[in-house]
């Protein structure tokens, strides 16, 4: 055997000792906790498992025993939806998975799941997390402990409700313009549906967040204008490589088109934004107000704080050029992809069921009454709670996101389930939120039906009756604890502002195939819907199939 033979496999036998020895050691910690453990041999933090594992699961799960498949499963990106709680029923709705990566919690049981939400000094947030959401700079979602404190307290006071009042003029304003253009085409026929929301949840969180003024377009963020938008996009599609290979590893000659294109976009998106901050900083100038959208205000909060520093102490007070790229990478994430996900579920489930339009068209005729275009936010959004309910249902049943994750730097011992559990340090832990929202000990026997009327104490409220809070934790759209979703008003907002608009204007209904009945049709779309999968956010998997016929009311 020859020397470079010999180092080969010296080496990988060291690998598989070390993956052994880490994998009995994890094991045996795992146990400790008095739960349900499944060992797998898989490492769920090795970056390349990370790429690949998620579009081969189909295969895997076809090929793979199924003990090994189940210790794999977790690792799964979205497994949760496609499962619903058959895992948990089966296995337990607390399971422990132990990896030679480390140790990991599932958990779909309330109070568990209440208790993690709630002791934030215990439980932050994953070191993974910050992997894939940190790697332009810390930001709110990635910080921990006093920095989670420094972003909040910058961060929070620039999503006002001068923010939302822009949001909901610019939703109102997009959503008008995507109505005519399908009420344009011949039938009223669309198959770019999907497309249409992603163009206005771009173009409003263009707006919001950056002052930028742009007519809807059927391709999302076509002539953006701004290179920054272009760079982000492409790195949101293409997020776990993005945040796990190397950018100069992805632009080497012999790589393909589109991964030169995520690496140059990783590239550029810091120069882009310090070229921005810096332009922002220009127009401020001399001024005493930000200039109303969310970049200036964070960039005139965060600098004067900067100027006050030396003066509060020793620790640092504002946010660096990082954490302000940081801030404003996790915001056009969050507010971009995560909007048009529960923007292109409602529509398709609108469509599926007219018994829901016709129920919040009641409600928008009365409260948008008129012959004008424009309605005031302050006096109009409080008022049309039918159609918050209808994101509040879409977002319990198809959420974008279906677990909520700590990690917890100590041992812990969690006391408010039927027994003690103990959390070996460094735990991944992961809150299976899609199963709490629809759990039938937690919603009732009709906890996976499509019922927004649930939001209300009456089937039928009044117009403009408020929606009643869910059991506490039940409900975890946008997290919960005092590190709920900072975005949560702004997305309510722009949801709102487009719904009404949309069903103000229109009817919806699936187009039918050839021999289709409307009901075989609607069958159609629900299956759709089932067959969800998730890219970064839950997505339809094939959009184009999702063909609406458009009517002018």
């Amino acid at each position: 055997m020859g020397l470079y033979a010999t180092i080969f496999w010296v080496a990988i036998g060291t690998w598989l000792a070390s993956s052994a020895y880490c994998l009995v050691r994890n094991y045996r910690l795992a146990r400790k906790s008095g739960l349900t453990v499944l060992a797998s041999p898989f490492n769920h933090r090795n970056g390349l498992f990370m790429i690949f594992v998620t579009p081969l699961a189909p295969f895997l799960k076809r090929w793979l025993p199924r003990y090994l498949y189940e210790g794999m499963q977790f690792t799964v990106h979205g497994w949760e939806f496609a499962d619903n709680t058959e895992f948990h029923e089966r296995l337990g709705w607390s399971v422990m998975r132990a990896s030679p990566g480390g140790v990991t919690l599932w958990t779909g049981e309330l109070d568990l799941a209440v208790e993690l939400m709630a002791r934030t000094k215990d439980f932050g947030q994953g070191d993974l997390t910050g992997v894939f959401m940190g790697f332009f700079g810390e930001n709110l979602v990635t910080s921990n402990g006093e920095a989670w404190v420094r972003h909040r307290r910058i961060v929070a006071p620039t999503l006002n409700e001068r923010i939302s009042n822009l949001v909901w003029t610019e939703a109102l304003d997009q959503s008008r313009q995507m109505v005519e253009y399908a009420l344009d085409q011949p039938g009223g026929i669309t198959d770019n549906v999907i497309d249409g929301v992603c163009s206005i949840a771009f173009n409003v969180l263009g707006f919001m967040g950056y002052g930028l003024k742009k007519p809807w377009t059927v391709v999302p963020g076509q002539d953006s204008g701004m290179a920054y938008f272009d760079a982000v996009q492409t790195v949101t599609k293409g997020l776990v490589p993005a945040a796990i290979v190397p950018h100069w590893i992805m632009r080497l000659p012999f790589m393909p088109a589109a991964s030169k294109k995520l690496g140059r976009a990783v590239k550029n998106v810091p120069p882009f934004t310090a070229d921005m901050l810096e332009r922002e900083r220009v127009l401020l100038k001399g001024k005493t107000d930000s200039r109303g959208n969310l970049m200036s205000m964070l960039v005139q909060l965060s600098d004067q704080e900067k100027q006050l520093d030396g003066k509060q102490g020793e620790v640092r007070q504002y946010l660096s050029e990082s954490e302000i790229t940081g801030n404003l990478f996790m915001f056009t994430v969050g507010g971009y992809d995560t909007t048009s996900s529960v923007l292109s579920f409602a529509i398709t489930v609108l469509a599926c069921y007219p018994e829901w339009q016709d129920w919040i068209i009641e409600e928008i005729d009365q409260v948008l009454s008129g012959d004008g275009e424009e309605f005031d936010y302050a006096s109009t959004f409080p008022r049309l709670t039918r159609c918050l309910a209808i994101m509040y249902e879409t977002v319990r049943i198809y959420p974008p996101f279906a677990h909520i994750s700590r990690q917890n730097p100590a041992a812990v011992t969690l006391t408010s389930g039927p027994r003690p559990v103990y959390i070996p340090a460094k735990t991944e832990i992961f809150i299976n939120s899609y199963a709490i929202q629809t759990d039938p000990r937690n919603w009732g026997p009709d906890a996976r039906v499509y019922r927004p009327a649930r939001f209300f104490s009456s089937g039928r409220p009044p117009i403009g009756e408020k929606l009643i809070h869910p059991p506490k934790g039940t409900f975890m759209a946008w997290a919960a604890g005092p590190r709920v979703c900072p975005g949560q008003k702004m997305s309510q907002v722009e949801f709102v502002g487009v719904i009404a608009t949309l069903f103000r204007k229109c009817r919806l209904e699936p187009v039918r195939e050839p021999g289709e009945t409307m009901k075989q049709a609607r069958s159609r779309f629900e299956e759709l819907l089932r067959d969800a999968q998730p890219v970064v956010t839950l997505t339809i998997k094939d959009p184009k199939k999702v063909v609406l016929k458009w009517t002018r009311r």
